[in-house]
C-alpha cells in the first residue's frame, strides 16, 4: 500500500510539472487555440497539454504489466491509445482532415476490440449480445467515446473534472467487485487529471487539445470493455458512469442531425456551452458536473452493478434529468451569440 500511494503521488507530480513543460513547447512552436465565433474562450491559449497526462498515465499504468504480463487486453489498449493520442497531437499541430482523423481512430478502435474477440461476455440487461451485433455496436461505442469526449472538452476544466470523477467512480466499482487491477488503473487516471487540472482550471493556462481529449475517450471505452470482459461490471453500468458526457453529446448530435446540420462542423450548442453562454462560468459548470457524477451517476451505477435485472431501468433513470437539462438549455439549437464567460 505505501508503494501504491507513493507511485500515485509521483504520477500527480509528474503531470503537474510536465504540463508546464508542454506549455512552453506549445508557446515556442505556436501550437495555439485562437478564439473564433465557435470558441468559448476569448484569448489565444496553448493547446496540446494532454500530452502531459497521456505520458503520466502511461507511466502510471506500466506497473499493470507486472501483474498481467501476457495480457492481450492491456497491450491492445495501449497500442490503440497511442494511435489516438499520436493522431490528436498531430491534429493539434497542423489540423488533420476529418477523414484522416476518423480513419486512424477506426484503426485504433479495431486494435482495441481485437483484445476482446470473441465477444461472448458482452451483455445488455440480462441478454448476451450476439457476436455479429458486437462488431457493429462496439466499434460505434468506441468511436463515439473518442469523439464525444473531444466535443465535450470545450470549457476550462471540464474534461479534467470528468476524468477525475468518472475514474473515482470506476475505481470504487472495481474495488467493490474485487478487481484491484482495474481499480488501480482508474485511480492513476484520476491522479494524472488532478495534476493537469492545476493548469486547466479557469482561467486555463493550457488546453488538453485533441491529444488529451480523444485519448481519455478511448481509454475510458477500453477500461469499460475490460470491466465487461473481466466480469467487473456491465456495459450498461459503464454507460451510466459516463452519462453526463454521453447524454449531452448524443442529444446535441441528434438535434443537429434532425435540423440537417453537418455533425463535424464546429458549433457551440452543447448543453454545457449553452449554460456558459447564458451566464454560468466554467468553474460553476464543472462543479455541477462533478456533483452529478459523484452523487447521482456513481450511486446509480453501483446499484446497477449489483442488480443486473434493474440495469436498464436505472440507466433510464440516470439519463432522464440529463436529457431534461439538454432540453432546458436547447442543446443542438443555434441561437444568436451571447457573451462568453
Amino acid at each position: 500500500m505505501p508503494f501504491i500511494v507513493a507511485w500515485l503521488f509521483l504520477i500527480f507530480l509528474f503531470v503537474l510539472f510536465a504540463t508546464k513543460w508542454v506549455r512552453s513547447i506549445a508557446l515556442r512552436q505556436g501550437i495555439m487555440d485562437t478564439p473564433s465565433p465557435r470558441s468559448s474562450h476569448i484569448t489565444p491559449t496553448p493547446r496540446g497539454g494532454g500530452l502531459a497526462f497521456v505520458t503520466g498515465i502511461s507511466i502510471g499504468h506500466s506497473v499493470l504489466f507486472l501483474y498481467e504480463l501476457n495480457s492481450l487486453w492491456l497491450i491492445c489498449l495501449y497500442f490503440s491509445c497511442f494511435i489516438v493520442a499520436g493522431t490528436g497531437w498531430r491534429d493539434d499541430q497542423i489540423s488533420l482532415s476529418p477523414q484522416t482523423r476518423l480513419s486512424l481512430q477506426f484503426v485504433a478502435t479495431l486494435t482495441l476490440l481485437c483484445a476482446f474477440f470473441p465477444f461472448t461476455e458482452v451483455s445488455f440487461q440480462t441478454m448476451v449480445i450476439p457476436e455479429w451485433a458486437c462488431w457493429v455496436v462496439l466499434p460505434l461505442f468506441v468511436m463515439w467515446s473518442i469523439n464525444l469526449y473531444n466535443f465535450m472538452d470545450g470549457i476550462d476544466g471540464l474534461s479534467s473534472i470528468q476524468g477525475i470523477t468518472v475514474s473515482l467512480g470506476g475505481a470504487l466499482l472495481s474495488y467493490l467487485h474485487g478487481d484491484s487491477l482495474l481499480c488501480f488503473a482508474f485511480i492513476v487516471i484520476a491522479c494524472a487529471c488532478c495534476g493537469f487540472l492545476r493548469w486547466n482550471w479557469m482561467p486555463a493556462s493550457i488546453f488538453s487539445g485533441d491529444v488529451g481529449s480523444t485519448y481519455l475517450g478511448i481509454m475510458f471505452a477500453g477500461l469499460i470493455l475490460a470491466a465487461v470482459s473481466r466480469g467487473t461490471f456491465s456495459l450498461t453500468v459503464g454507460l451510466i458512469l459516463m452519462g453526463s458526457f454521453y447524454v449531452d453529446a448524443t442529444y446535441t448530435l441528434l438535434a443537429r442531425l434532425i435540423k440537417g446540420q453537418k455533425p463535424h462542423e464546429p458549433h457551440k450548442t452543447h448543453a454545457y456551452q449553452k449554460a456558459n453562454r447564458v451566464g454560468h462560468p466554467p468553474n460553476r459548470i464543472c462543479k455541477a458536473f462533478a456533483l452529478i457524477n459523484l452523487f447521482w451517476l456513481v450511486p446509480l451505477a453501483w446499484v446497477a452493478s449489483s442488480n443486473a435485472e434493474l440495469e436498464i431501468y436505472l440507466f433510464i433513470l440516470a439519463c432522464l434529468p440529463l436529457v431534461g437539462l439538454s432540453i432546458f438549455y436547447k442543446a443542438g439549437i443555434e441561437e444568436s451569440p451571447l457573451k462568453n464567460y
